[in-house]
């Protein structure tokens, strides 16, 4: 079930019953209802986009990475992505993936080499980690 927020405003109303039907389209079976506020941005600009061209416009972002059989691309891959789960903080990159500050420096500069792009900018961020999370949610990548 999908819940709109509330609103006493009869002209409200197709607003707040478009909202629940987005939240109804957003919930992926995890629970049995699913509020408006409670998704996420990115989960509404996936589903009701384009979505072929999104997943390709997700998976030329993140290209090189996507090698499965090379296991130095793999670990690039989950790099990236715990760089921007911690939101570019070295530290907890740094604690999450459990290597020197010196690798991970390392791998940053291997990134931003491979993909083209300062991945510390945060338009260039939001675009790699908005790719992930659409591939994720494809289940066109793992992050192992």
């Amino acid at each position: 079930m999908g819940l709109g927020t509330i609103s006493d405003e009869l002209e409200q109303a197709h607003e707040v019953f478009q909202e629940a039907l987005t939240a109804l389209n957003m919930n992926e079976g995890t629970r049995d209802v699913i509020k408006f506020e409670e998704v996420d941005l990115l989960s509404i600009l996936t589903h009701t986009g384009s979505t072929p061209a999104v997943l390709q416009k997700a998976e030329k972002m993140l290209g090189p990475l996507l090698m499965k059989d090379d296991p130095k691309m793999n670990e690039l891959l989950k790099t990236l992505y715990v760089f921007l789960q911690c939101g570019g903080n070295l530290e907890c990159s740094m604690k999450e993936l459990n290597i020197s500050m010196s690798g991970l420096r390392y791998r940053i500069k291997r990134l931003e080499e491979l993909l083209s792009c300062q991945i510390r900018n945060p338009k260039s961020a939001f675009q790699l980690y908005a790719s992930f999370e659409t591939l994720l949610k494809a289940k066109m990548i793992s992050i192992g």
